[in-house]
């Protein structure tokens, strides 16, 4: 009764399994189901105005242009970020995200690193410190003020479970491509919500239409800033139409809606 009201495409995932290679498969097969019901609905589009922009402090730091469509920056940062690459973000009109990507800095780097970027904007919060599965320094942390978050930590329903069990983080961000499609990413953001979990959507290189797709969880679940932005601005139907239109004019290859190689 629960599924009764979903659409057909949401029936894919169950014929797979949850290893890694079955999740990839399903989410293709179900990202062109999902693309033939988006054209024949001809959708308009979700009503959300705003998402994440991604810059990095690595290196050479790259600060994207902050839209009015851009409520969040998300920072690429790691143990070997340079103490005045934070200068970079100076004048940034809306919160950060420091991304570590499972680089594992120390306890101290991190609450360095915070400091640092607060000086110039509100960190929303610090994402995927350890390795995948190693909550060891998001357990460190609890009590440390700073909002924690993971996302190559989040695979599967379970690893729901698991940051529920531990406490590993109030945020989960969960990519469809990864999990193994939208349905699935469906059901782990009800879980997570069930349990008092703050999850936004990930992008995982997806093209137009995987980002309209993410753009249609937001939506539907009233969820925070995700990764739904092309060029700064939110996506719309014509952006893929575009793309589909190349495609069948032979001057694209046919890529997946989660992205191509």
């Amino acid at each position: 009764a629960r599924n009764a009201h979903h659409p057909f495409w949401a029936q894919i995932p169950a014929l797979f399994g949850n290893d890694a290679v079955s999740r990839a498969s399903a989410a293709l097969i179900e990202g062109a189901l999902y693309d033939g019901e988006v054209r024949q609905l001809n959708n308009v589009g979700p009503s959300v105005s705003s998402g994440i922009a991604t810059g990095s402090l690595i290196g050479v730091p790259y600060i994207p242009a902050v839209t009015s469509s851009v409520s969040l920056v998300r920072l690429k940062v790691s143990p070997l970020v340079d103490p005045g690459a934070f200068e970079a973000i100076q004048g940034l009109t809306c919160p950060v995200v420091l991304d570590y990507n499972a680089s594992c800095p120390t306890i101290d780097q991190v609450l360095e690193h915070v400091a640092l970027a607060s000086v110039h904007a509100p960190v929303s919060f610090v994402e995927q410190i350890g390795k995948v599965g190693d909550y060891t320094a998001h357990y460190e942390l609890q009590d440390s003020g700073v909002r924690l978050s993971l996302d190559e930590s989040i695979r599967s329903m379970q690893d729901i479970r698991n940051v529920v069990r531990y406490t590993a983080a109030s945020v989960v961000c969960v990519k469809p491509a990864r999990v193994g499609g939208r349905s699935i990413a469906r059901t782990m953001i009800e879980q997570a919500l069930e349990h008092g979990l703050q999850p936004y959507i990930g992008g995982f290189f997806e093209t137009a239409l995987g980002r309209f797709a993410n753009a249609e969880l937001v939506d539907q679940f009233h969820l925070g800033p995700s990764d739904i932005l092309l060029a700064g601005r939110v996506v719309t139907p014509l952006d893929f139409e575009k793309v589909r239109n190349a495609v069948l004019a032979n001057e694209w290859s046919v890529v997946g809606v989660y992205g191509g190689s």
